[in-house]
């Protein structure tokens, strides 16, 4: 100290405490966005219900009619699980051309090899996340399905009221 004591300015760090620090705040911040997420798919959730739903309920006398020339119920089923998975995998398959190309260009951008970010990747949850889509989908026409066998075909077919 005292040899450069007049010459140079000194300067303690505690590298443990930042790290440690930093670590914290990087999990308060996936905290945040996790949480986040969480309340859009939960809203797009919702919305996925209450759109199928409804779509469902406004078409009872196309169902009825249908039923009326002799669509079976498991031919009423194979219609809602073709219409599922239309719905459930076009933003899926929209969305993996456009997010492959933008982790191109980021590491393109950050100049990191791709390999290596493919060590590290998030398969698990990207594979969780498309797995949702097709899970709320699939119940959300189930639950349709089911209301949709219970209608009276002479009821349906009567009423002339407009959805």
């Amino acid at each position: 100290m005292r040899l450069v004591d007049g010459k140079y300015a000194i300067e303690q760090e505690n590298r443990i405490q930042k790290y440690e620090t930093n670590n914290r705040q990087i999990q308060g911040m996936m905290a945040v966005f996790g949480g986040f997420c969480i309340l859009l798919a939960i809203i797009g959730i919702g919305n996925v219900f209450s759109n199928t739903l409804g779509f469902v309920r406004q078409r009872r006398r196309e169902f009825a009619r249908y039923m009326s020339v002799g669509l079976t119920p498991k031919e009423l089923k194979k219609m809602f699980c073709t219409e599922a998975l239309v719905i459930a995998g076009r933003p899926i398959l929209i969305s993996l051309p456009i997010v492959i190309a933008a982790v191109g260009f980021m590491l393109q951008t950050s100049y990191m090899e791709g390999s290596l970010f493919l060590k590290e990747a998030p398969y698990v949850p990207i594979l969780l996340f498309m797995l949702a889509i097709l899970a709320s989908v699939a119940l959300a026409y189930y639950l349709a399905w089911r209301n949709v066998r219970k209608i009276s075909l002479a009821e349906v077919l009567r009423d002339d009221t407009m959805m």
